[in-house]
């Protein structure tokens, strides 16, 4: 007979010997499709299996010499191989709490954790174009992707200080892009002239 045991212990058994499916596709899935993959794999031997005794039944073990009979036992031994079956999703309760607690603690906070890598990144950004000479296309692309995003006004509201200086980069960036094109013009049609 088993000894009484207090709520404690009542709730430490459940811990351990109780256990919980997760809901991947419903919650009460798993019970009806458990039950058709046994259905299925068992299906599968009992096929192989009839499939092999045909292949025997029409030979006796009279005519069957000592290699054909352990022929046919190692057919035997092989074709009936069970696939292994594995339960996947299920955990006891300890380890779905763990988990769910784990969860919890992972996506707090979340959305003013993500904001603050956003404008991390928008400062990164801007510093890096306002500490580097270079204007090219690419640096202009960068910004006017960066510039697309709500985000983006939302840091430049915080950090106001930043726009004239934004403003003024971009004329000049503006103004140097343009003028390498021209000079690429220029020397293109310096070029066509030579060869004509």
């Amino acid at each position: 007979m088993s000894k009484k045991k207090n709520p404690q212990d009542k709730k430490q058994a459940a811990y351990e010997k109780d256990h919980y499916t997760f809901p991947w596709s419903s919650p009460h899935g798993f019970r009806k499709t458990w039950k058709k993959k046994k259905n299925h794999l068992n299906r599968v031997v009992r096929r192989k299996a009839k499939n092999l005794l045909h292949s025997v039944e029409g030979s006796s073990l009279e005519s069957l010499g000592p290699e054909e009979e352990s022929l046919t036992a190692e057919l035997f031994r092989r074709g009936l191989s069970r696939k292994r079956l594995l339960k996947t999703g299920v955990v006891n309760v300890r380890e779905k709490i763990e988990r769910k607690t784990e969860y919890r603690e992972s996506s707090f906070n979340l959305k003013a954790r993500s904001q603050a890598a956003r404008t991390a990144g928008f400062r990164r950004l801007v510093t890096r174009l306002l500490e580097d000479s270079e204007y090219t296309e690419k640096n202009l692309l960068d910004l006017s992707r960066a510039a697309t995003s709500s985000s983006f006004q939302s840091f430049l509201d915080e950090e106001p200080t930043w726009i004239p200086k934004l403003q003024q980069w971009i004329l000049s960036a503006q103004k140097r892009i343009a003028w390498r094109r021209s000079e690429a013009e220029l020397r293109d049609s310096r070029k066509r002239s030579r060869t004509d």
